[in-house]
């Protein structure tokens, strides 16, 4: 057995034991609410959604600035050899980093206009 499956296969072991020791104390992390009255208890679904949204946009603004960083770094050595593969290189990278930069206000716009069409109520 080679060094590479020794590693895999103990970080797989080690991954296993980490999600059966989650799934077995999750009572640990369960929340209870106790109040004098029982009742309705209303939850702001839309918040919920929202921060998710928020942090996948970030998360994926965060990718594309980097792989558009990753892809301009390449430019000068292609650069050398083929003008016009450094220049598509270069068009690829700002079309990444444009699309980064735009996600979080594209999706904070889609869940403004789900809020006012009242989606989550």
């Amino acid at each position: 057995m080679n060094q590479r499956n020794l590693i895999f296969k103990t970080m797989l072991g080690l991954l296993l034991i980490a999600a059966a020791f989650l799934l077995l104390s999750s009572d640990a992390f369960a929340t209870s609410i106790q109040g004098i009255q029982p009742g309705t208890v209303r939850v702001n679904n839309l918040s919920c959604v929202e921060a998710l949204f928020n942090i996948l946009a970030n998360g994926a603004e965060v990718v594309d600035i980097i792989v558009a960083s990753a892809i301009l770094t390449t430019v000068p050595r292609v650069y050398a050899i083929n003008k016009r593969s450094a220049i598509r290189r270069i068009v690829t990278s700002a079309v990444f980093l444009g699309a980064g930069l735009s996600t979080p206000s594209t999706v904070n716009m889609l869940v403004i206009t789900a809020r006012d069409t009242n989606l989550f109520s």
